[in-house]
């Protein structure tokens, strides 16, 4: 298999394991880790490392922003309902771009938009009443923070290792003693602490 939309490469992975880059008997497996911690970082962070093209519908909480429960890298088209007769949705308020701002004014990322103060129109408070266009994400693919990377080459480490205690218990010989594998890497937490949406608690519908 094939790593997709990875936050480490194979090689990357290999070198932290010290396994030769010529030996390929465990690719399948470390590709499979590293795309596993890939996905777990995303749902520890409520964060996408990498960017997608897509058109996304969202219910606002008021009528001045619309905070999204993912990261913004840009956007192409924004329009809110005009109608929804029968059960049919219309968008037929097409925004310019000098109806809204992308926030926060350091981004991207962004985490909302607001209304400016001389826009046309207004964020509408029914539900999937804003449709936006753009391109989602942290960053694009490839260049997401060292810190991402790290903490996906230390949970696919220890996602591979895992294989040598099924049980959840590191055995030794002799004098040497057992221990029992905790819960959570420390590591892992601290490298992907900043990138926390904490802002998610904010959003309570979409």
């Amino acid at each position: 298999m094939a790593i997709t939309n990875g936050y480490a490469t194979l090689v990357e992975i290999k070198a932290r394991l010290a396994i030769p880059t010529a030996t390929v008997t465990y690719d399948t497996a470390l590709e499979a880790a590293v795309e596993a911690a890939s996905r777990r970082i995303e749902d520890d962070t409520s964060v996408l490392f990498y960017d997608t093209a897509a058109t996304r519908y969202y219910t606002s909480d008021d009528h001045l922003t619309l905070f999204l429960p993912e990261t913004l890298t840009a956007v192409s088209a924004i329009a809110t309902l005009s109608n929804e007769a029968s059960g049919t949705r219309t968008y037929g308020f097409t925004w310019s771009a000098t109806d809204f701002d992308l926030e926060p004014y350091h981004g991207p990322p962004y985490t909302r938009i607001t209304r400016t103060r001389t826009g046309l129109y207004w964020f509408p408070v029914e539900r999937r009443g804003v449709r936006v266009t753009g391109t989602f994400g942290y960053c694009t693919a490839g260049s997401h923070p060292r810190q991402i990377r790290e903490a996906c080459l230390v949970l696919a480490a220890r996602t591979f290792e895992r294989a040598k205690s099924p049980l959840g218990v590191v055995g030794g010989e002799g004098i040497t003693e057992a221990y029992k594998i905790p819960g959570a890497d420390p590591d892992y937490e601290a490298l992907i602490a900043p990138f926390k949406r904490l802002d998610m608690l904010a959003v309570t519908r979409w």
